[in-house]
């Protein structure tokens, strides 16, 4: 490339080997390349590795995105640190990105520029003005590896006209520095709120992305219009594009919910197509208001099956919850002409209503929300301080998982007696292998639940995996099952000691990433020639260790780039000592006795080896292993290798008592359960439970109480009291059940009925999805509902589907009663494992204690504990 930052001659080249004499027919052996030559490879390669200049306090850094002069030029930056108080000012305004980081590996590089590093070239290489731009070139311009989608908005946002100042998060933070970290994380609100514009990046064009961006920006711009489009049946490939368009992943991502929310102005961009913000807010709300009309035209189209349900359920889809949320985060208030943005959601309620978005680490679960949570926001109003507040626990980074939910389900506790928590699917699974500098794994309890059984497909097509939550929303439950009894909860995490166990490998807050990256650099260029394949097998890096090629930022010791002073150390017992400009100059025989060459300024790797540990001596490197450390560091010389089959071998995890202790009272044992309600279906065994009949009557003028008001959970779809109208709905429904007796909501919707009866349909598909019906035996006194009580309660794949034998309690702190399996643990200790959220009919509104007077309400209660 003409312009590459750096020339073809100073890229590292491909290893290259020897051929050797034939040993057989047809076979031909090749020899590695010297020792001396992999070194000096493995110098060079590292050499071209960004490395990162410490940040002040207070700083942040800028992005300088060099114009594109030629159409398949390399991406180049130049790097600024900029105080946060200049961040938005004259000389320093900048445009934020927002985008997807996406699946896979960093592979597509760039090139970056530290436009205040200190280079020192050496004097003998310096021959001229010419040669010394050069040189710089070479020294300053270093690779940096980006995952294709931020590649890709890169290459699509720069200027043919003028350098374009910006602001990534992938870039400008230092992802693999902790504090640095928490640091900038803790004020990205700050960082998109100064930019000038934000701008999202929706992914590259294809065909219906540009029809759909053609389609905002063309006819749903004229209002008059809208009538006459969503009932056009030509119109249909339209609106299918823009439903097409609002299934970006950009839309699943957690993140941007902060980002877009403090946004001063935003611009949307799919490929080289470019919208305002406003165009495509505007036209997924039109979609979403007008969703049931335009669904009856995809119905009349064979492509789309004559699905009723092809286009999914629009409240699922990520898109328009983005809206939603979006239009009702903040409240504005007005001070000296300015407008200020007051979030006015809380914390808890962010997780639990945004929940289906995705983020790489999953303690961002949280973290993500709390700039834009209320309790986290400091006010201007005089007399409100930070103090008056009770803060949800700090960013932190170094906590395991389990410790970032288990804090976030104390503060809940501890601020509201109330664990309704519980029952909501709101928690990113863990992991499913660990990465560089990740506290061990956490095994989670029950009591947390989590949304990886939600296929990502499925909630991106707006499909319904769960019925709607039973508890509703924090501060807005529709019932009190509890009636106001404040949980009384004790972690396990704090009434035993934790498990001994081997503690993981510390390291200091730069140093996990050289570590990785050193060692595959070792890994790739010194393997010895007489490794067996076994052990070349054994030394492979994992997968989370980038090659030279592919490799994350390098963190570096000092806050100066003084290049000449790390060393490579070789075999303890040749106590052998190397800096790399003596290896990059030095033959085989020199290496081997002990010579070097005059010494050359440059970055270069630490190796550090121990034939004094196990596990290292195992490794094939050299005589032994090579660990890789730098000196004066607290990182032990350890192969990362070895740390890495300690997380996956178990004692890299977390494994203290994830239990909770719950107050509450034991309802009774389910006794009967139905089919699984598949698709929206009403099995006829649980119909005739209801009605407590062996047949449904042929003839029904009023649906009895406990059938209509338990299909519906007893409330509407905003969690209101259920209209007077679904009675007279469900008796219209239960005149229509099939000739086997069960009623199929998917189909009774698909045939149009009356606006009422579709109304209540809605609702008892919202109710039942993914649910199965009950039967329970009450233990205690009789309640208004009778001994024996039905409701609905968890179907759950796998080992949670609800279970004769299983427990009805009721917690106190929780609004509805919930399912408990069971079980005695590895100690013969009675435990529970927590199933879910359940509807019961006359057991919603408090009914379990009120039939108690207090002391039999003391003698009932019980403690459960819960894994």
């Amino acid at each position: 490339m003409a312009t590459s930052p750096d020339s073809d001659d100073d890229r590292p080249k491909p290893q290259k080997y020897r051929k050797a004499t034939p040993s057989g027919p047809g076979r031909q052996d090749t020899i590695p390349v010297p020792t001396a030559e992999k070194l000096r490879s493995a110098a060079a390669a590292f050499s071209k590795m960004y490395q990162y200049e410490p940040l002040l306090d207070g700083h942040a850094r800028l992005l300088i995105l060099k114009k594109r002069q030629e159409k398949n030029e390399d991406v180049v930056f130049d790097i600024l640190h900029v105080p946060f108080d200049q961040l938005g000012t004259k000389e320093h305004r900048y445009e934020a990105l927002s985008y997807h980081w996406g699946p896979g590996d960093a592979t597509k590089t760039i090139y970056l520029n530290n436009v205040d590093a200190q280079i020192r070239l050496p004097d003998d290489k310096i021959a001229g003005v010419a040669q010394a731009a050069a040189l710089a070139k070479t020294y300053l311009h270093k690779h940096f590896k980006v995952k294709l989608n931020l590649y890709d908005a890169l290459d699509h946002l720069r200027s043919w006209q003028r350098d374009i100042k910006v602001w990534v998060d992938a870039i400008c933070i230092h992802q693999d520095n902790r504090a640095e970290k928490e640091k900038q994380v803790a004020r990205m609100s700050e960082i998109y709120s100064k930019a000038k514009r934000v701008l999202i990046w929706l992914g590259p064009s294809d065909d219906q992305t540009r029809r759909a961006m053609k389609f905002l920006n063309t006819e749903l711009t004229n209002l008059d219009r809208i009538n006459d489009l969503v009932t056009d049946v030509t119109r249909v490939h339209a609106w299918e594009d823009l439903l097409y368009l609002m299934r970006s992943s950009w839309f699943s991502r957690r993140w941007v919910i902060q980002e877009l929310a403090f946004a001063q102005d935003a611009t949307v961009h799919c490929g080289s197509d470019e919208i305002h913000w406003n165009g495509l807010r505007d036209g997924i709300s039109i979609f979403s208001d007008q969703f049931d009309t335009i669904r009856k035209m995809f119905r009349q189209f064979p492509q789309f099956g004559h699905d009723y349900n092809a286009m999914g359920e629009v409240d699922a889809l990520p898109a328009k919850k983005l809206i939603d949320t979006i239009n009702n985060i903040f409240k504005k208030q007005q001070t000296r002409g300015n407008y200020k943005r007051e979030p006015i959601q809380g914390l808890e309620y962010l997780v639990s209503i945004l929940s289906t978005y995705d983020t790489s680490d999953p303690r961002d679960t949280i973290n993500a929300f709390r700039n834009i949570a209320k309790e986290t926001y400091i006010t201007s109003t005089p007399g409100t301080s930070r103090a008056a507040i009770e803060m949800p626990p700090a960013l932190d980074y170094t906590r395991s998982l389990l410790d970032v939910y288990t804090g976030f389900i104390k503060w809940i506790y501890t601020n509201t007696g109330c664990i309704d928590i519980l029952c909501r699917r709101w928690a990113m699974a863990e992991r499913k292998a660990p990465v560089n500098d990740y506290p061990p794994l956490s095994a989670l309890p029950s009591w947390i639940q989590t949304v990886d059984d939600a296929n990502p497909s499925d909630r991106a097509l707006g499909r319904r995996r769960h019925g709607d939550c039973f508890v509703g929303m924090p501060g807005h439950g529709p019932y009190n099952a509890c009636h106001n009894e404040k949980a009384n909860v004790k972690f396990g995490i704090d009434i035993e000691s934790p498990i001994a166990q081997q503690p993981p490998t510390t390291m200091s807050q730069d140093a996990s990433v050289d570590v990785a990256v050193r060692f595959h650099i070792a890994q790739q260029h010194l393997q010895p020639r007489n490794v067996t394949e076994r052990s070349r097998q054994r030394s492979r890096s994992p997968s989370d260790l980038r090659s030279p090629t592919n490799a994350a930022p390098v963190a570096d010791v000092g806050s100066q780039r003084t290049l000449n002073n790390h060393v490579i150390h070789g075999p303890s017992h040749d106590n052998l000592t190397w800096t790399t400009s003596q290896i990059a100059g030095s033959s085989d025989q020199q290496l081997q006795n002990g010579e070097t060459s005059p010494t050359m300024s440059m970055p270069i790797i630490n190796a550090v080896t121990s034939s004094d540990t196990p596990s290292l001596r195992d490794s094939g490197y050299f005589s032994g292993a090579l660990g890789i450390s730098r000196p004066g560091s607290p990182v032990p010389a350890v192969s990362p290798l070895a740390t890495e089959g300690n997380r996956a071998g178990g004692s890299r995890r977390d494994v203290r008592d994830s239990s909770i202790h719950v107050e509450g009272l034991l309802i009774g044992r389910v006794g009967w359960c139905s089919d699984p309600t598949t698709d929206g279906i009403v099995p006829a065994s649980a119909l005739l439970k209801l009605f407590g009949l062996n047949q449904i009557p042929e003839e029904i003028d009023e649906a009895p109480d406990k059938v209509w008001r338990t299909l519906v959970a007893e409330r509407g779809s905003k969690g209101e009291q259920a209209p007077g109208l679904y009675q007279t709905a469900c008796a219209y429904v239960l005149s229509n059940v099939t000739v086997n007796g069960y009623i199929n909501t998917k189909e009774l919707l698909s045939g149009d009925p009356p606006y009422m009866v579709k109304a209540y349909l809605k609702r008892v598909h919202e109710v039942i999805w993914d649910r199965c019906f009950i039967e329970v035996e009450s233990q205690g006194p009789e309640l208004g509902a009778g001994k024996v009580l039905h409701g609905l309660a968890p179907n759950k794949a796998r080992d949670t589907q609800a279970r004769n034998k299983d427990v009805l309690c009721v917690l106190f702190g929780c609004t509805v009663p919930v399912l408990l399996r069971e079980y005695q643990d590895s100690r013969g200790q009675t435990s529970y494992h927590l199933i879910g959220e359940t509807y019961v009919y006359g057991l919603m509104d408090g009914e379990a204690i009120l039939s108690r007077s207090k002391e039999e309400l003391d003698a009932d209660k019980r403690v459960f504990r819960i894994n």
